[in-house]
């Protein structure tokens, strides 16, 4: 899984992202991807209550994206700060669906090989 100190904790931080980051918009998942100087890539994983109701949903999915994330980390490069957006659809996909997504969307853009 991913560390504490691969995780974007900041509420300043995550804002960065989103207001000066690309966005890069999947099916299930929208990644806002902005490069910065740290030594390694750091996450951060949004779920609206808008999008799922009940909490166990919303930890249900962020549990499979942070999974997803972390077997692509070591193809990420480093000092990429990332944030995923979960849209309704992301509820019902599996860890590997979701893998798939968040590589098939980060290869579009020639941000993994």
């Amino acid at each position: 899984m991913l560390a504490r100190g691969q995780r974007l904790t900041r509420h300043r931080d995550i804002a960065r992202v989103v207001r000066a980051g690309r966005s890069l918009a999947g099916r299930t998942l929208v990644l806002h991807v902005l490069p910065t100087a740290a030594p390694q890539p750091r996450f951060a994983i949004l779920v609206s209550s808008h999008v799922a109701k009940r909490a166990v949903d919303r930890n249900r999915v962020k549990r499979r994206i942070r999974a997803a994330l972390a077997g692509l980390q070591s193809n990420l490069p480093p000092g990429l700060a990332l944030l995923v957006r979960v849209r309704r659809a992301a509820l019902s996909r599996t860890t590997a669906e979701l893998t798939q997504e968040i590589r098939r969307t980060l290869t579009s853009h020639a941000l993994l090989p």
